[in-house]
């Protein structure tokens, strides 16, 4: 399948998501509208890849993905290891979560399961190296000794 297809998919998926949760809403308590305005950001976030990607600046692109699933993290730790206390406090901008391997580790002990620190191991490390201009990033810019042209504007 051409990159063409799969950000169209993508955009289509971005779209019903979209429908499905905008508009009037019934706020069950702080945690559920803290949850919203993650999905929110995450989905935001989904359309600047996507935009990015079409633009063929395929770095910036890859560096949001660790941002969505720092999101992703964040979300889940709030809802399945949050204390209410705790929820207060995240949204008011007064709270340090833990760090990302401690968050997924306790994420994972809600479900007895080890797909957080799983996903976690396996993608951390080239996350981090696109977020933070690392080799993937650097080496990506070049076809042998030349600077690759795809990463200029279009």
């Amino acid at each position: 399948m051409k990159l063409s297809e799969l950000l169209d998919r993508a955009d289509a998926a971005t779209r019903e998501t979209w429908d499905a949760i905008v508009g009037p809403v019934t706020i069950v308590d702080s945690r559920s509208q803290l949850l919203l305005a993650y999905v929110s950001v995450a989905m935001e976030h989904q359309q600047a890849i996507v935009l990015l990607a079409r633009k063929h600046l395929y770095g910036s692109a890859l560096a949001l993905v660790r941002c969505v699933y720092e999101i992703l993290y964040r979300a889940a730790w709030t809802y399945s290891c949050a204390k209410p206390h705790e929820v207060t406090r995240i949204w008011e901008g007064r709270f340090d979560f833990p760090k990302m391997g401690d968050m997924v580790a306790a994420i994972d002990a809600t479900s007895d399961t080890n797909f957080f620190r799983r996903f976690k191991a396996l993608s951390w490390c080239d996350q981090n190296d696109f977020t933070h201009t690392g080799r993937l990033q650097i080496h990506s810019r070049f076809t042998g000794t030349s600077l690759n042209p795809a990463t200029r504007m279009r």
